[in-house]
């Protein structure tokens, strides 16, 4: 009796087929690796990106720098008015402060 398999496909179990999927349903994917050029593009897409996302964090970097300077000069600001306000609160005559308000840069004494 002649064998109906080709001679070099493996015999599977009946457990094997039964729990394969259904070839049919699933749609067979080729798997082609890329060439070596396509992958010297993927790397050059890559490392723009990574340039571009590197200004970008130091640009936000920079901006969070003045930003934060800011926080402090509107704090010392704030801090200033609230003081001025108590003063006024306890009836302060107004010739007697003689305090300004922080200048840029300077921490407040």
């Amino acid at each position: 009796m002649e064998n109906p398999l080709p001679p070099h496909t493996p015999l599977q179990f009946l457990e094997q087929l039964l729990g394969s999927p259904d070839p049919k349903r699933e749609p067979f994917v080729w798997t082609v690796e890329p060439t070596k050029q396509e992958l010297s593009q993927q790397l050059t897409t890559a490392t723009r990106s990574m340039e571009h996302m590197n200004g970008l964090l130091h640009e936000t970097e920079a901006t969070n720098a003045l930003l934060m300077e800011q926080v402090t000069l509107l704090k010392s600001e704030l801090r200033w008015l609230e003081r001025n306000r108590e003063r006024e609160d306890e009836g302060t005559p107004p010739t007697a402060r003689r305090e300004t308000p922080p200048k840029a840069g300077r921490k407040p004494t």
